[in-house]
């Protein structure tokens, strides 16, 4: 008797149960799709084509043909950074593209840069240099006023202000001074001469307070 009604209760206790797993699937079908989903949405980055080609004509826009897609699916283009990277070579670059999406996602995608008619940037620069001391308060202006260095980014525009120097002490009043310029398209170029110059040359020293420190491990 005891056993018929202890099989009774098993019984409708797994009915019971039944019931309700059976609710709970057909409440979370019930669900909309975006809700179930809404954790694995994320924002994206799309291309109209996966190269973009430029051949110096005009202004190079990184940002021609690229969309993004926030993680809601509302536009979200203007918060992508563009840039160029160090990656590839001199006629076929790397363009990266980030955003940051409502989740707080970093959504990241590459595409390639190709550059038609390029040959990187150029840089000449007169050798043995005779300069005044002043002359290094604006060296580049300097230079470039008496047509003594030109750099070109590559696609024939002048990017002589860009340059950079530095100089090295080799004897007394004789330098060699190491030009170098960087362009738009991360490519760069450098140039080394010589270089006299007259008067007073403030040089920068480097000097040790000590020839050996040490250290606790």
């Amino acid at each position: 008797m005891k056993r018929k009604i202890i099989q009774n209760a098993l019984g409708v206790f797994s009915l019971v149960l039944l019931v309700l797993l059976v609710g709970f699937v057909f409440l979370q079908g019930d669900k909309p799709e975006a809700e179930t989903k809404a954790d694995n949405v994320s924002g994206k980055i799309s291309f109209e084509s996966e190269e973009l080609v430029y051949d110096g004509t005009g202004n190079l826009n990184l940002m021609e043909g690229v969309k993004a897609l926030d993680s809601d699916g509302k536009d979200a283009t203007e918060k992508i950074n563009a840039i160029i990277t160090g990656d590839g070579n001199l006629n076929r670059k790397t363009v990266r593209y980030t955003f940051i999406d409502l989740t707080g996602k970093t959504i990241t995608k590459k595409r390639t840069l190709v550059m038609k008619n390029y040959n990187g940037p150029s840089l000449s620069v007169k050798n043995n240099l005779t300069l005044e001391a002043q002359d290094l308060k604006d060296l580049i202006t300097v230079l470039k006023s008496k047509k003594l260095i030109h750099a070109e980014d590559g696609y024939g525009r002048d990017i002589t202000v860009a340059v950079k120097v530095l100089r090295e002490k080799k004897e007394e009043s004789r330098y060699e001074m190491k030009f170098s310029v960087i362009n738009s398209y991360q490519d760069s170029e450098e140039v080394a001469v010589n270089a006299y110059i007259e008067g007073d040359v403030s040089d920068p020293e480097i000097r040790l307070s000590d020839d050996k420190i040490t250290i606790s491990k």
